[in-house]
């Protein structure tokens, strides 16, 4: 059964599902080749995930079936979104600077809730996930 929910600091989806669906355990394992990059991306993106939920209560939906994450949709305040020089949003979690997120992001200052005039939210990223179930099970 399918249960989509509020992404919580239990378990905080700090990367995205291209490789298909994660567990916690899973979200924790990458290709050895690219162990320095991964360890750069968590680092930075757990950081930047808890200060998002403690500051404005939230910043994804995830969709789980039993303990596999298959689906997410991570928003932003409008108000804070790091845009690029082009004016477009940099704020994906696979990725380094300028379409991701600046490494130092989450130490800066941020408006509170309250203090945001427009209270729109940005979706940046929707992924639905089942790239391994049984092929023989839609046959």
């Amino acid at each position: 059964m399918v249960e989509i929910k509020p992404m919580d600091k239990g378990c905080v989806l700090w990367r995205c599902l291209h490789g298909g669906p994660l567990t916690m355990e899973t979200m924790e394992q990458w290709p050895a080749d690219q162990d320095d990059n991964w360890k750069r991306l968590r680092a930075r993106n757990v950081p930047l995930i808890k200060k998002l939920i403690s500051t404005y209560g939230n910043c994804a939906m995830v969709a789980q079936d039993g303990d596999e994450i298959i689906g997410m949709l991570r928003f932003y305040p409008k108000a804070m979104t790091p845009t690029n020089e082009k004016g477009l949003i940099c704020f994906c979690m696979q990725q380094f600077h300028p379409a991701g997120a600046a490494d130092d992001f989450v130490e800066q200052d941020w408006p509170s809730f309250e203090e945001i005039e427009d209270k729109t939210l940005v979706v940046h990223c929707v992924m639905a996930s089942r790239p391994f179930a049984d092929e023989k099970a839609t046959r």
